[in-house]
C-alpha cells in the first residue's frame, strides 16, 4: 500500500511506489523507503533542494514537473526556529556588501569555465532575462530583442557615452557600440567576465569606441555619461546599499540623461514560504543575491533624483528564458558534467526549474525601470507614447 497525492510526480524508494502522483510525468528515485522518508518528512523545499544535489535521490522525466513538489511543503508553517534562521540571514547580507565581499560574491558564482555557460546560454552569453516578441522565437533571437529593446529605452544615439553597470561577457556593450555608434564603458566584477568581453571587443576591432574595466559602480569618479544601463546587477547590491547605488548612477548622468534598471523583483509583502528557495540560491547559486519589491526601487530612484517615466514587467518572458535555460542545460549534459562536478551541476538544474515556477507563479518578476534625470523644473521630453520603442526610430 502507498501514499498518494495530487501532483504529477511518483516517488519510488528502492523498487517500490512510494508515493503515487497523478499522471505522474516525474519521478523521485530514492535507493530506499528510509531515504525518502528522511527526506520528503522534512517539508522544506530548500532540504529536498540540498538531497537532490548531493545525490540522495534522482530525478528522471520532467524536471519543471518535479519542483512542483515544494508545494506541498507551503502550507507547513515556519517554527520559531526557522524565522530566526531566516532573520539571521537577511541580517548577514545586511552588512556584507563591502566592495571586496562583493567581489569575492561575483567571483565565486562565476567561478567556472565559461563553456559551461555557453552550454546552457547560447552564442551571445546574455545571462538575464530574454525578450520574446513572439513565443516562437528561439533563445538567441530573443536575447539580441532584449539588448535593442533596451537600447530603444535608452534612445541610444550615435556619439551617446553608455556606461554598461555589470556588463557580463559585453554583448550589449559591443551591440551598443557596434550597431549605435556609442562609446561604451563596461564594469564588472568578474576577472573572467572581465577577459572575455575585452577579446570579444579586441577581435571585433571596436577598442576605440568600447571598454571592459575590472572594478566596482563605487569606484567610478569624475565620470559623466549621458545614457547608463544595469542589467541583472542591482541584485547584488544589498538592501543597505540600494540607496547608495541609485544615487551614484543619478550622480554619473549628465543632465537630462537616462537610465535603465533591469533587474528581478519580489512582492512587497515576504512570503515565509518562499525564503528555502532563497537560501538554497544564496548558499549555492548567487551569494550574497538580495532582491526588492518594485515599490522599493521606486522609491529609491525618486529619493536619488530619478523621474521614474516608465516601468515594464517582464515576467513571463522570463518564465520562458530559465525554461529555454534549463532545456539547453539538460541537453548538453554530459559536457557540462566535464567543465563541473556532478553537485553543482545537480543544484543548477534544480535553480533553473525551480526558478522558472517560481516566476510561472508571480512570486517573483523582472521589472525595467526608466529613469531620467531631470532638472529642478520642468522634465525631459519624454515621448508621448511607446512606439518609438517598436518602430526602431530614435525619438528627437
Amino acid at each position: 500500500m502507498h501514499d498518494t497525492w495530487s501532483l504529477p510526480v511518483d516517488v519510488i524508494a528502492g523498487r517500490n511506489r512510494f508515493i503515487e502522483g497523478q499522471n505522474a510525468t516525474a519521478y523521485l528515485v530514492f535507493p530506499d523507503v528510509e531515504s525518502a522518508k528522511r527526506v520528503l518528512a522534512a517539508k522544506d523545499a530548500f532540504v529536498l533542494a540540498e538531497a537532490f544535489m548531493n545525490g540522495v535521490f534522482d530525478i528522471e522525466g520532467d524536471l519543471h514537473a518535479a519542483v512542483k513538489i515544494k508545494e506541498t511543503f507551503y502550507a507547513e508553517r515556519l517554527s520559531l526556529f526557522d524565522r530566526g534562521r531566516i532573520v539571521l540571514n537577511v541580517a548577514r547580507n545586511y552588512k556584507f556588501h563591502s566592495i571586496g565581499n562583493d567581489a569575492k560574491f561575483i567571483s565565486q558564482h562565476y567561478d567556472h569555465p565559461d563553456e559551461f555557460y555557453r552550454l546552457f546560454l547560447g552564442e551571445s552569453m546574455t545571462y538575464s532575462c530574454a525578450y520574446f516578441a513572439d513565443n516562437n522565437d528561439s533563445l538567441d533571437v530573443a536575447q539580441e530583442q532584449k539588448i535593442s529593446h533596451l537600447m530603444a529605452k535608452l534612445q541610444l544615439k550615435p556619439g551617446d557615452r553608455l556606461l554598461d553597470v555589470g556588463c557580463g561577457w559585453g554583448a550589449l556593450a559591443v551591440r551598443a557600440a557596434r550597431d549605435r555608434g556609442a562609446n561604451v564603458l563596461g564594469i564588472t566584477l568578474s576577472k573572467k567576465q572581465h577577459k572575455y568581453a575585452n577579446n570579444l571587443i579586441h577581435n571585433l576591432g571596436l577598442e576605440k569606441s568600447c571598454q571592459v574595466k575590472l572594478m566596482d559602480y563605487r569606484e567610478l569618479k569624475d565620470e559623466q555619461f549621458d545614457k547608463i544601463v544595469s542589467v541583472g546587477m542591482y541584485e547584488h547590491v544589498g538592501s543597505k546599499n540600494l540607496g547608495i547605488y541609485f544615487k551614484k548612477i543619478h550622480d554619473l548622468l549628465r543632465p537630462d540623461g537616462l537610465f535603465v534598471n533591469h533587474g528581478i523583483t519580489r512582492k512587497i509583502f515576504p512570503e515565509w514560504r518562499r525564503v528555502p528557495e532563497a537560501i538554497f540560491i544564496n548558499r549555492h547559486i548567487f551569494p550574497g543575491g538580495e532582491l526588492h519589491s518594485p515599490s522599493r526601487i521606486m522609491d529609491e530612484m525618486e529619493r536619488a533624483g530619478f523621474e521614474v517615466y516608465d516601468v515594464e514587467s517582464l515576467r513571463k518572458h522570463y518564465d520562458k528564458t530559465l525554461r529555454c535555460w534549463l532545456d539547453n542545460l539538460q541537453k548538453n549534459s554530459a559536457a557540462a558534467r566535464k567543465l563541473i562536478s556532478e553537485k553543482i551541476f545537480r543544484a543548477w538544474l534544480i535553480y533553473l526549474a525551480s526558478c522558472a515556477m517560481t516566476f510561472a507563479e508571480g512570486y517573483m518578476n523582472v521589472h525595467q525601470f526608466s529613469g531620467s534625470k531631470t532638472p529642478a523644473f520642468g522634465g525631459r521630453e519624454i515621448p508621448m507614447t511607446r512606439d518609438y520603442l517598436y518602430n526602431k526610430t530614435i525619438p528627437p
